[in-house]
Protein backbone atom coordinates (compact mmCIF):
# COMPACT_ATOMS: atom_id res chain seq x y z
CA UNK A 1 0.00 0.00 0.00
CA UNK A 2 1.22 3.52 -0.81
CA UNK A 3 0.99 6.49 1.27
CA UNK A 4 0.84 10.15 0.58
CA UNK A 5 0.21 12.24 3.33
CA UNK A 6 1.76 15.33 4.86
CA UNK A 7 1.06 18.42 6.27
CA UNK A 8 -0.41 21.65 4.76
CA UNK A 9 0.41 25.13 5.54
CA UNK A 10 -0.66 28.40 4.31
CA UNK A 11 -3.97 27.43 3.47
CA UNK A 12 -6.14 30.42 1.77
CA UNK A 13 -8.92 27.86 0.25
CA UNK A 14 -9.79 24.45 -0.21
CA UNK A 15 -7.94 24.59 -3.94
CA UNK A 16 -4.83 27.17 -2.35
CA UNK A 17 -2.32 25.92 -0.15
CA UNK A 18 1.16 24.59 0.12
CA UNK A 19 1.55 20.62 0.91
CA UNK A 20 4.37 18.63 2.04
CA UNK A 21 4.80 14.83 1.92
CA UNK A 22 7.10 12.02 2.40
CA UNK A 23 6.42 10.05 -1.12
CA UNK A 24 6.06 6.75 -0.73
CA UNK A 25 9.33 6.31 -2.75
CA UNK A 26 12.34 5.83 -0.20
CA UNK A 27 13.59 9.25 1.02
CA UNK A 28 12.19 11.08 -1.46
CA UNK A 29 9.71 14.28 -0.27
CA UNK A 30 6.81 16.11 -1.83
CA UNK A 31 6.47 19.79 -1.67
CA UNK A 32 3.63 21.65 -4.28
CA UNK A 33 1.41 24.58 -3.88
CA UNK A 34 -1.69 24.15 -5.08
CA UNK A 35 -3.66 26.94 -6.99
CA UNK A 36 -6.72 27.66 -9.01
CA UNK A 37 -10.00 26.16 -8.67
CA UNK A 38 -9.55 22.52 -8.94
CA UNK A 39 -7.57 20.06 -6.71
CA UNK A 40 -4.81 18.67 -9.50
CA UNK A 41 -3.97 22.38 -10.09
CA UNK A 42 -0.62 22.28 -8.76
CA UNK A 43 3.28 23.89 -9.48
CA UNK A 44 6.41 21.98 -7.65
CA UNK A 45 8.61 24.58 -6.17
CA UNK A 46 12.12 22.88 -5.86
CA UNK A 47 13.93 23.32 -2.55
CA UNK A 48 17.05 25.43 -3.31
CA UNK A 49 19.56 23.39 -0.70
CA UNK A 50 20.36 20.09 -1.02
CA UNK A 51 17.79 17.56 0.55
CA UNK A 52 18.83 15.22 3.74
CA UNK A 53 17.15 12.19 2.68
CA UNK A 54 15.55 9.82 5.07
CA UNK A 55 17.05 6.40 3.87
CA UNK A 56 13.88 4.06 4.57
CA UNK A 57 10.25 4.01 3.04
CA UNK A 58 7.36 5.40 4.40
CA UNK A 59 5.72 2.20 6.09
CA UNK A 60 2.13 1.65 6.63
CA UNK A 61 1.69 0.99 10.82
CA UNK A 62 4.72 3.19 11.61
CA UNK A 63 4.27 6.26 13.30
CA UNK A 64 6.34 9.56 12.01
CA UNK A 65 7.14 13.24 13.37
CA UNK A 66 6.13 15.44 10.35
CA UNK A 67 7.07 19.00 10.82
CA UNK A 68 6.92 21.98 8.94
CA UNK A 69 8.78 24.98 9.87
CA UNK A 70 8.24 28.52 8.52
CA UNK A 71 9.27 31.85 9.02
CA UNK A 72 8.81 34.62 6.57
CA UNK A 73 9.33 32.87 3.20
CA UNK A 74 11.70 30.20 4.77
CA UNK A 75 10.68 26.84 4.76
CA UNK A 76 12.06 23.75 6.51
CA UNK A 77 11.02 20.36 6.52
CA UNK A 78 11.52 17.67 8.70
CA UNK A 79 10.71 14.15 9.10
CA UNK A 80 11.95 12.13 12.79
CA UNK A 81 13.61 15.06 13.02
CA UNK A 82 15.68 14.67 10.29
CA UNK A 83 15.69 17.88 7.99
CA UNK A 84 14.28 16.40 4.52
CA UNK A 85 14.39 19.62 2.69
CA UNK A 86 14.96 23.72 3.24
CA UNK A 87 13.93 26.33 0.48
CA UNK A 88 12.57 29.98 0.13
CA UNK A 89 9.05 30.46 -0.66
CA UNK A 90 9.01 32.13 -3.89
CA UNK A 91 6.63 32.65 -7.19
CA UNK A 92 6.60 29.66 -9.37
CA UNK A 93 5.22 29.57 -12.76
CA UNK A 94 3.41 33.30 -12.35
CA UNK A 95 1.96 32.40 -9.12
CA UNK A 96 2.37 34.52 -6.05
CA UNK A 97 3.21 33.35 -2.63
CA UNK A 98 1.00 32.49 -0.24
CA UNK A 99 1.84 34.57 2.67
CA UNK A 100 -0.44 33.25 5.36
CA UNK A 101 -3.49 30.75 5.92
CA UNK A 102 -5.03 28.10 7.53
CA UNK A 103 -3.01 24.60 8.55
CA UNK A 104 -3.65 21.04 8.72
CA UNK A 105 -2.86 17.79 7.61
CA UNK A 106 -3.46 15.93 3.97
CA UNK A 107 -4.23 12.17 2.48
CA UNK A 108 -4.37 11.27 -0.57
CA UNK A 109 -5.97 7.94 -1.89
CA UNK A 110 -4.62 6.46 1.43
CA UNK A 111 -5.58 5.49 4.63
CA UNK A 112 -3.92 7.53 7.78
CA UNK A 113 -4.19 8.27 11.29
CA UNK A 114 -2.81 12.04 12.58
CA UNK A 115 -1.97 12.22 16.38
CA UNK A 116 -0.74 15.01 18.90
CA UNK A 117 -1.46 18.01 16.08
CA UNK A 118 0.05 20.99 17.08
CA UNK A 119 0.92 24.54 16.08
CA UNK A 120 2.97 27.21 17.40
CA UNK A 121 4.15 30.88 16.47
CA UNK A 122 3.33 34.40 17.37
CA UNK A 123 0.56 35.86 15.97
CA UNK A 124 -1.51 32.39 15.73
CA UNK A 125 -5.07 32.47 16.67
CA UNK A 126 -5.49 29.15 18.12
CA UNK A 127 -8.92 27.39 18.14
CA UNK A 128 -9.30 23.87 19.88
CA UNK A 129 -11.33 21.60 17.37
CA UNK A 130 -13.96 19.60 19.57
CA UNK A 131 -15.01 16.13 17.64
CA UNK A 132 -17.93 15.49 19.59
CA UNK A 133 -20.72 15.17 16.42
CA UNK A 134 -18.40 15.17 13.85
CA UNK A 135 -19.00 13.26 10.82
CA UNK A 136 -15.53 11.41 11.05
CA UNK A 137 -16.25 10.65 14.48
CA UNK A 138 -19.72 9.40 14.21
CA UNK A 139 -18.53 7.32 11.24
CA UNK A 140 -15.99 5.58 13.02
CA UNK A 141 -18.83 5.09 16.14
CA UNK A 142 -20.80 3.52 13.77
CA UNK A 143 -18.41 1.43 12.20
CA UNK A 144 -16.91 0.03 15.12
CA UNK A 145 -20.18 -2.02 15.82
CA UNK A 146 -20.01 -3.60 12.18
Amino acid sequence: MLVWAGLVFRAISEYEYYVLYQEPTPGVSAFFQHHGNEWAKRARPQPNKTPIKIKKQIEVGEWYHLKVVVEGNDLKWFVNDQLQAETKLKPVGGLDVYKKGKVGIWAWETKASFDDFKVYGPDIEGQAVEPQNKLSVAWGQLKRFH
